[in-house]
């Protein structure tokens, strides 16, 4: 019985053992599931490949030969380091070397390493939020409990994270001393817009826990990114130089890798010295122009054709490219320009079977024919000689470094004297997706083959052909059919029957391209116009048998339409509303139609279309904002007239009580406020927050629309809500003219704000010296004084306004005068520390010992602010 009792308390503890074991296991998988929700919402761009694709060009140390790289590593708060280099000196290859250094550096340590390369030939790598998010996730990925996170994010109903929520979650998730590198490649690569947000972020980011960042940065003459220091925290600057010691030794390894496979073949022996003194002198630094020097010094059949290579080596990397180019040329005219656009151009790089099926394309002609299909890819590709590259694990083409695109986008012309734009490889892309999407095998099941009986003697010679990952089947096959012709009553059906897929239909699957030109092209076939008669009616077919989803949203709610209408794309929007499918309404994430986004950047075409076919003239997003408002916002007049005539409310009002006529009063755009005006819309109106039009247009300096307005019959002295009158904002803002417009329709010289100050007050505090000098001619009180007894040469001293200190003085302003505590200009600019304005005061006759309520002189109130240069000023003349 205790035996009983002992084992079935034995197997109850057991039982609870593993009910706790499989409970934590539970609990363990949902807070992993919980925390790379976390993760992916912050990123799921694939950072890792481009690192290791770098990585495995090369090895260099060169960076622990460089002081400001030992210092920079070794900070303990924000710092940066610019590494700086000219085009294909190495900087991705040092900074890909340099974060193994820092794995090393870190083991053992609560450091993070978090990394980032732009590339590009992948677009998304080049938009500040994949970087920013990138980072983030490499940040918290190492944190064990994301939960907190988790509730922050549902309390707050976050949907997507944009820069504000990354901030906050790492804000939440990070210990104050968490410190971490992250080293950024690329940057140069990114646009403008792009490059300025990230660095705001980045900067941002520093300012709030230790990021020791490190940036690499290209100085080529003419190059868009500007090395400016002062714009990161502790900022260093440390330059790869152009006799890199790490060229002698790569110059040695490339040229004995060529020689040992044989690709490089000489006659002398002695040649290879000339070689490698011959590049060295050339290289400038340049990593990539050495290898592409090896690689046409390759093809050189004799010594003689060597050394006189040698005595005409291209001086920089642009004449490598066109060099490389016109040789290649020849090996393939009709399919090098198209290559070369199809690889720019496209939005992730293309493999070499997709690059092989768009090639095969014959744009316009929609019936597919497989003996078209190019037989080998990789014989296509040398017409492009040695500027593109397929890299080993990805099987993808892409261009051997950023700068061949630049370098075509920049003038090079085809042997047609043709350029390449991004116009013309956008065209190129969008007629080849709009033809292969087209084809019937895309919209047709296929049947189940039969195994016929066929005689060897009667197989077509035509039978022979390529496929794109099956060339060794083929050529077996191929050869088994001409050796089977000797043996006329041999079946070869059973063997054409095991080989099907390369006789019959082919399947869905073996069109490579089918899965990028489904997923991007939109992002080309924008650029297709209505005189492209026959790829303009294949698009518009694709959309009427709707072999696209043409109602699909991006991430931010995007459709195709939204987007079209966004950019003025008149044919495409045009072609997605014939196909009587999409929703011409259809809103986006902040609830914003297709008209509204056409209205708003002036497309007139596209917003006819729009309104034609039925979209809503009212249709507000969440701000209340309207087409209307929208169109006076951005200065649109003939957009603006197109929806007043078409019914759109001339008072219609978003949110915030905000009317057409406030938008366009409010940035300038006097043509649309004259229409306005032409059209009925209340002068004097006030928005939910007490601003009236005119009060807008006075706020932001818009001389040409306040006077319109005056002329109209505007009150000069209408304060409503704000409860400041416009001059007052026009003297705040120092604009002159506006100033000058308000007092000659009446504006009250002496009106005061709040704080009792007067206008002259107001400019003088603020040292708008024209305004000033124009209210004393229009006869300012020179000593009004404000709530705290300051007049206006007080406020200038007490601000350091030396200038129109000197314009008050010159119309006899009081030296002396004292405030409610007794304090004089003097003294008031003492205890700034204005020493010019303390020397112009004195020098006028300003009294050193004047004491204020407290009995304090001016050279005491600078002691006690510590005031050096003032102290010492005013020591010397006592």
């Amino acid at each position: 019985m205790a035996t009983t009792v002992e084992e079935e308390a034995q197997n109850n503890f057991e039982f609870r053992a593993l009910s706790s074991r499989f409970s934590k296991s539970v609990s363990l998988q949902q807070e992993l599931k919980a925390k790379f929700r976390i993760l992916d919402s912050c990123s799921v761009h694939d950072y890792e490949t481009t690192w290791k694709q770098t990585r495995k060009i090369g090895n260099t140390t060169l960076f622990n030969r460089i002081d400001e790289y030992k210092d920079w590593k070794g900070e303990k708060t924000s710092s940066t380091l610019l590494y700086t280099g000219g085009i294909g000196s190495g900087k991705s290859v040092l900074l890909a070397n340099l974060i193994d250094d820092l794995y090393l550096d870190s083991r053992n340590k609560d450091i993070t390493v978090a990394y980032f390369f732009c590339r590009h030939d992948i677009p998304e790598s080049l938009k500040a939020r994949t970087v920013i998010g990138s980072l983030a996730r490499q940040l918290l990925l190492p944190i064990a409990d994301l939960a907190t996170i988790a509730v922050f994010i549902e309390k707050t109903a976050i949907l997507a994270l944009d820069f504000e929520a990354i901030f906050g979650i790492l804000q939440r998730a990070l210990l104050p001393k968490s410190r971490a590198y992250f080293v950024l490649d690329g940057l140069d690569e990114c646009d403008s817009d792009e490059r300025e947000i990230l660095i705001r972020q980045l900067r941002k980011l520093q300012d709030t826990f230790p990021l020791v960042l490190c940036v690499s940065v290209r100085l080529d003459p003419g190059d868009v990114l500007k090395l400016s220091p002062e714009r990161f925290i502790a900022a260093r600057v440390a330059s790869i130089p152009n006799d890199n010691p790490d060229i002698d030794a790569f110059i040695s390894a490339e040229l004995e890798s060529h020689i040992e496979s044989k690709r490089l073949v000489i006659g002398n022996p002695s040649l290879i010295l000339e070689i490698q003194d011959s590049l060295l002198e050339g290289s400038q630094g340049m990593f990539l122009w050495v290898a592409l020097q090896i690689i046409s010094l390759c093809a050189m059949k004799t010594d003689d054709a060597i050394r006189q290579a040698l005595k005409d080596l291209p001086k920089d990397l642009s004449e490598t490219y066109s060099r490389i180019l016109r040789k290649s040329e020849g090996s393939g005219k009709t399919y090098q320009r198209r290559t070369l656009e199809l690889v720019t151009i496209s939005h992730r790089p293309l493999t070499a079977e997709e690059l092989r099926d768009a090639l095969s394309v014959v744009p316009g002609d929609a019936v597919w024919d497989w003996s078209r299909r190019l037989n080998d890819v990789d014989l296509i590709l040398t017409c492009c000689g040695s500027l593109l590259t397929i890299d080993e694990e990805e099987r993808t083409i892409r261009l051997v470094h950023h700068s061949v695109k630049q370098f075509l986008l920049s003038g090079f012309k085809d042997s047609a004297n043709i350029a390449i734009t991004i116009d013309s490889a956008n065209s190129t892309m969008a007629s080849i997706i709009v033809t292969y999407l087209n084809y019937s095998v895309f919209a047709t099941q296929l049947s189940t083959t039969v195994v016929p009986q066929m005689m060897a003697a009667s197989a077509p010679s035509q039978i022979i052909r390529s496929t794109p990952d099956l060339s060794s089947t083929v050529q077996s096959l191929a050869l088994k059919l001409l050796k089977s012709r000797k043996q006329p009553n041999f079946d070869i059906g059973k063997t054409l029957a095991e080989t099907s897929k390369l006789f019959g239909s082919p399947s869905k699957d073996e069109f490579h391209f089918y899965s990028y030109a489904k997923l991007y092209w939109l992002q080309h076939v924008f650029c297709i116009s209505k005189q492209e008669l026959v790829i303009y009616d294949l698009l518009r077919r694709l959309f009427k048998v709707n072999a696209i989803n043409i109602n699909a949203t991006d991430k931010d709610g995007w459709t195709p339409l939204s987007l079209a209408a966004r950019d003025g794309h008149e044919a495409l929007l045009e072609s997605l509303l014939d196909s009587d499918i999409v929703d011409a309404d259809s809103k986006n994430g902040v609830g914003r139609t297709p008209l509204s986004w056409a209205a708003a950047n002036g497309h007139e075409a596209v917003v006819k279309l729009l309104i034609v076919k039925g979209s809503n003239l009212e249709a507000g997003d969440v701000h209340g904002e309207t087409p209307l408002l929208y169109a006076a916002a951005n200065g649109h007049e003939a957009v603006v007239k197109l929806l007043l005539i078409k019914g759109s409310g001339l008072e219609s009002k978003d949110n915030r009580g905000q009317t057409a006529f406030l938008y366009a009063a409010e940035n300038g755009h006097e043509a649309v406020v004259k229409l306005l005006l032409n059209e009925g819309a209340k002068l004097d109106f006030e928005d939910h927050g007490g601003y009236t039009p005119f009060l807008r247009a006075v706020q932001n300096g818009h001389g040409a629309v306040v006077k319109l307005m005056l002329n109209k019959g505007v009150n000069p002295e209408f304060e409503g809500g704000s409860g400041q009158t416009p001059l007052w904002w026009a003297v705040q803002n120092g604009d002159e003219i506006i100033v000058k417009l308000l007092l000659d329709k009446g504006a009250k010289l002496e009106s005061e704000v709040g704080t009792g100050q007067t206008p002259l007050s107001w400019a003088a505090e603020r040292g708008h010296e024209a305004v000033v000098k124009l209210l004393l001619n229009r006869g300012a009180k020179l000593e009004a004084e404000d709530n705290s007894g300051q007049t206006p040469l007080s406020l200038a001293a007490e601000n350091g306004h030396e200038t129109v200190v000197k314009l008050l003085l010159v119309d006899d302003a009081k030296l002396e005068a004292e405030d409610s505590t007794g304090r004089t200009p003097l003294s008031r600019a003492a205890g700034m520390g204005h020493e010019a304005v303390v020397k112009l005061l004195l020098n006028k006759g300003a009294k050193l010992e004047a004491e204020d309520n407290s009995g304090q002189t001016p050279l005491l109130w600078a002691i006690q602010n510590g005031r050096e240069a003032v102290v010492k000023l005013l020591s010397s003349i006592t």
